[in-house]
């Protein structure tokens, strides 16, 4: 489906008001901005179509420079909008995958602890010390450094 930024719609149209045709427009371009355009410029006009989902109320006769003022600022905000959703998104999927990552060296940091029966330090010379390297360090080779590397534990 083809993504539109910005609907002009004249508030009367033939076959239908131009305020009915905003929320099936929504419904399939829920990004989509409009902007009422009319002749009509009856108070309670402006706060329907803006509480109907219409970004901006132009009245007629259509001053261009105002009209593309207004075009301007909707899609600027439609900008920010999806920028800011999709830093949203982002963040999750961060937050998300560093939560994963703790997971991994909490369960390390247990098996470890087991493995050295928690009465020793491991200390691994030379190898990575990336969160993702480290955490793929398994109890096996834990195991094969355990006499070369591990030292006790210092007593306070």
């Amino acid at each position: 489906m083809k993504f539109y930024n910005l609907a002009l719609l004249d508030i009367r149209l033939p076959d239908i008001e131009g305020i009915e045709l905003i929320r099936p427009l929504k419904q399939s371009h829920p990004d989509m901005a409009f902007i009422i355009i009319t002749a009509y410029a009856a108070l309670d006009n402006p706060v329907q179509t803006l509480n109907q989902g219409a970004s901006a109320y132009i009245t007629n006769p259509l001053d261009m420079a105002e009209a593309l003022a207004r075009a301007r600022e909707v899609l600027e905000k439609q900008r920010l909008v999806m920028e800011n959703r999709r830093l949203y998104l982002a963040t999750l999927q961060e937050l998300a995958e560093r939560r994963r990552l703790e997971e991994e060296l909490l369960n390390f940091h247990s098996n470890a602890r087991r493995c050295l029966k928690l009465d020793r330090l491991l200390l691994i010379q030379d190898y990575p010390c990336s969160a993702c390297s480290f955490t793929n360090l398994t109890i096996n080779h834990v195991r094969l450094f355990r006499r070369s590397v591990i030292v006790p534990q210092p007593t306070s």
